[in-house]
């Protein structure tokens, strides 16, 4: 009797002990006391008059819409151990409805999961916020832990559809989660993971362990602003550690005009970081670079582009490049990927690029990839590889096995005076014009 009696003293210890279910229905009442599927409350201003502890659930009835925004604070769930989740209940998936404003907002806290949520703003051009947004700029470089976003779509905001950062030096979140997202018709950009950036002056990551997959981004064209990047599909950065799988990204970008951006599945100043098994096709950009399918970026270490597929976009298929003022981007692998009818306006199937004099490229191993370009009147300097011509210093490229088929004249291989890379075991082939490597 004795050690049952220490059994279940542990197991209320390592539960939440007073962890409570509310509800949420268009036939609702406020003054209920939203317990139960008959007593539930009505509106989200009722959501927000209340603290949420570590283990509730929250769950909007499937079918019905609900106006407003979510706010939760570190009032609210805050524990990576009982994670708070917030779904729906019944049939379908419930409407929240922000209107002008945000969908839901988190700031400083952890441990919430969201799930089985369609959040909707009132338009690209009439809302100015962001769909689904998480945010910390805790001191002490914390590592918040327990987010996961689940089976959401996300559409109709004016800023980013989804998006999760933090800003105040490594803090950030750890073990993050991004599963079955349908992002869409959103103005800044689809899914957008960011952190604190301290150039020239680079010590550890804000995020640890970031995981993206089976999310879809789509149709977020980005505005014409000359100082930011906009219409990005996927992005992930400022990490330790990452996943994007089994995602797809297509037909963002189109109102974009900075140079630099945007692009379907990308990262940068990330390490460890795998992208595979994904596809992006038709990204678009207005200025002269990028539009891009795949890219490796500024400060990225050890990171992997595997068995993806692109094809159609404006920019490259595979970029791998080095940023102004970025880390060290060293010992990235570009392999088993297809690019189809990439650099429809500028850079090539694979692209390897450097900006700066100063910062460090090196170690770029490309092997076992099929790249086939037919000619693009709108990109007379496409390539099935290609070396842009911007700063030298770009060391120990590697270029093998790989299956380069172009026509019409497109070079098989550009790589401009003062640039070296190793090639060796690559099949070239051209037709409808003479074979092409400069």
């Amino acid at each position: 009797m004795r050690n049952l009696l220490v059994v279940c003293l542990l197991a209320m210890i390592a539960s939440p002990a007073f962890s409570t279910s509310y509800y949420v229905s268009a036939a609702g009442n406020d003054a209920a006391s939203g317990t139960s599927t008959a007593t539930a409350w009505k509106t989200i201003a009722k959501v927000n008059s209340v603290q949420f502890a570590p283990g509730d659930n929250l769950f909007f009835r499937g079918g019905d819409t609900f106006y407003g925004n979510i706010y939760f604070d570190s009032s609210d769930g805050n524990s990576p151990d009982a994670v708070f989740t917030v779904s729906s209940y019944g049939t379908g998936r419930a409407t929240l409805n922000a209107g002008n404003s945000y969908g839901i907002f988190a700031y400083n806290t952890q441990g919430i999961r969201v799930e089985n949520l369609i959040l909707t703003g009132s338009g690209m051009n009439t809302n100015n916020q962001d769909g689904l947004s998480f945010y910390a700029d805790l001191p002490g470089d914390v590592k918040l832990r327990g987010l996961s976003f689940d089976n959401l779509e996300v559409k109709n905001f004016g800023k980013t559809g989804v998006k999760i950062g933090s800003w105040n030096g490594n803090t950030g979140y750890e073990n993050l989660v991004l599963n079955s997202l349908s992002v869409h018709d959103n103005l800044w950009d689809g899914i957008l993971v960011y952190g604190y950036i301290g150039f020239n002056n680079y010590v550890g990551y804000p995020h640890k362990n970031v995981t993206i997959t089976h999310c879809t981004s789509w149709n977020n064209p980005g505005v014409p602003d000359p100082n930011a990047i906009r219409g990005n599909g996927i992005v992930l950065s400022n990490t330790d550690g990452g996943l994007i799988e089994h995602c797809v990204a297509f037909n963002n970008g189109a109102g974009n005009i900075h140079c630099g951006g945007p692009g379907g599945i990308w990262v940068y100043d990330a390490r460890g970081v795998t992208i595979q098994h994904n596809e992006s096709f038709s990204n678009h950009s207005t200025s002269t670079c990028d539009g891009l399918g795949f890219d490796l970026d500024g400060g990225s270490i050890q990171c992997v582009m595997q068995y993806n597929y692109s094809h159609d976009n404006d920019g490259g298929g595979f970029l791998m490049g080095q940023m102004l003022n970025g880390r060290p981007w060293k010992n990235n692998i570009c392999r088993y990927n297809i690019s189809e009818n990439d650099g429809r306006h500028n850079a090539a199937g694979i692209t390897l690029f450097k900006e700066g004099s100063t910062t460090v490229m090196d170690s770029c191993l490309v092997h076992n990839n099929t790249i086939y370009i037919t000619p693009a009147p709108a990109n007379n300097s496409e390539a099935a590889f290609k070396i842009t011509e911007w700063y030298t210093g770009i060391n120990h490229a590697r270029v093998f096995n790989n299956i380069f088929v172009t026509t019409g004249g497109v070079p098989l291989v550009d790589v401009p005076a003062g640039y070296s890379g190793y090639f060796a075991g690559n099949l070239y082939w051209s037709s409808g014009a003479p074979f092409v490597i400069r």
